[in-house]
């Protein structure tokens, strides 16, 4: 591994255990929740506009959540899967993109509580 790679991934590394929380992430309600720690990214964007057009019609206005996954510590995030933080927040993946020196995200969909109702949840100390 080159030294601006190995030097760029120790400073995601480092921004990532600074900024990630634990989380517990499930493959499927019959596989054991794996403890990792993630980063939700949250942005507001914009959707449904009429290509060519300044009169934004039909647009709304939506919260996209990604998920940071270190790649150590889930190597392979799959759609449906879900990332529980605590009984009252919680996500599910929606697909995984393409993975970046280390790390993946996978943008997500924010679950109810009568979703998150009966999940794992991480002891935080």
């Amino acid at each position: 591994m080159s030294a601006m790679r190995e030097a760029i991934e120790q400073m995601r590394r480092d921004v990532h255990a600074t900024n990630s929380r634990p989380a517990l992430y499930t493959e499927s309600p019959s596989s054991p929740p794996v403890p990792c720690s993630v980063r939700v990214h949250r942005a507001n964007a914009t959707h449904g506009g009429l290509q060519g057009t300044s009169a934004h019609y039909s647009e709304r206005e939506e919260e996209d959540v990604k998920l940071r996954f270190d790649l150590r510590e889930v190597p392979t995030p799959k759609r449906g899967a879900t990332v529980v933080f605590s009984a009252t927040e919680g996500y599910s993946i929606d697909r995984r993109e393409v993975d970046d020196i280390g790390f993946v995200y996978c943008p997500a969909i924010e679950m109810t509580e009568a979703e998150l109702a009966g999940l794992p949840v991480p002891s935080v100390p």
